[in-house]
Parts: C-alpha cells; sequence; structure tokens
C-alpha cells in the first residue's frame, strides 16, 4: 500500500458509509410508502412468499449492522492514521493540515478559513506534508 492509499482509506470508508446510509434511507423510504406496506401473502413463482414489509424490515437490519460494523473499523483507521501522520511529519503545521484533511475530511477552503490562512499557503504544506509523510512512510 503507498502512502496515499492509506492516507485516503478512511475517505474510501467514508464514502462507503455514506453510500450505504442512503440506501438504508430508501429502504426506509420504501418500508413508510403505501405501495410496499402490504402484509398480505404473495403466491407466485417466487421461492419467498414473505410480505415487502418483512423483506424491506430484514434488509434495514443488515444495513445497519453493516454501517456500525463500517463505522468501527472508519473510526479505528482514523486513529491509525492520526497516529502515524504524528510520527512521520515533524513538522506541526503540516500535521494539522494532513490531520484535518484526512481524518475530518474537511476541503482545502475549510481548512485555510479554519486556520487564518490563505488558501495557497495550505495548500503548499498539504503537499509538502504529504511528501514528508510518504518519504518516511515508505522507510519504515
Amino acid at each position: 500500500m503507498t502512502a496515499k492509499e492509506y492516507l485516503n482509506q478512511a475517505k474510501v470508508l467514508d464514502k462507503e458509509i455514506t453510500s450505504k446510509l442512503r440506501m438504508l434511507n430508501s429502504y426506509k423510504d420504501m418500508l413508510y410508502s403505501v405501495s410496499t406496506a402490504g402484509l398480505e401473502k404473495r403466491y407466485g413463482r417466487r421461492k419467498n412468499s414473505e410480505p415487502n414489509f418483512v423483506e424491506c424490515v430484514s434488509r434495514i437490519n443488515e444495513l445497519e449492522q453493516e454501517i456500525n460494523s463500517l463505522i468501527d473499523k472508519l473510526t479505528a483507521v482514523i486513529a491509525d492514521i492520526d497516529k502515524k501522520i504524528l510520527e512521520c511529519v515533524g513538522d506541526e503545521f503540516q500535521q494539522s493540515v494532513l490531520r484535518c484533511f484526512y481524518t475530518c475530511f474537511m476541503t482545502m477552503e475549510q481548512i485555510a478559513d479554519r486556520m487564518y490562512y490563505s488558501l495557497s499557503w495550505v495548500n503548499r504544506n498539504l503537499w509538502l506534508g504529504v511528501k514528508t509523510f510518504t518519504k518516511n512512510f515508505n522507510s519504515d
């Protein structure tokens, strides 16, 4: 795994969680819609004769369990990335910029506003921080 892939794994997990949350909300919307709330049994070619309501509830439970496990994994990954940034980068400002960008999922503009620096200065320090992190990450 490269240093960039290592730093981006939290963002990838966050996007996956967001996607599953959207899917969960979609199932909840289906659950409350009039057409899918029928409780009558279906007779047809399908093996499963459960009503749509039961299928939605079981799928919602599965998704909630998946999301909870992904959140636990994300928390562990963020803690690991945070620790590794502190080990690999000596400059405190670069550490702060890297941590805001890769573990707090802030945009460059948000980081610049929060730290009261120009966007170009934050961008430069992010680039230098990633360069330093990559050099020290690959040497470990």
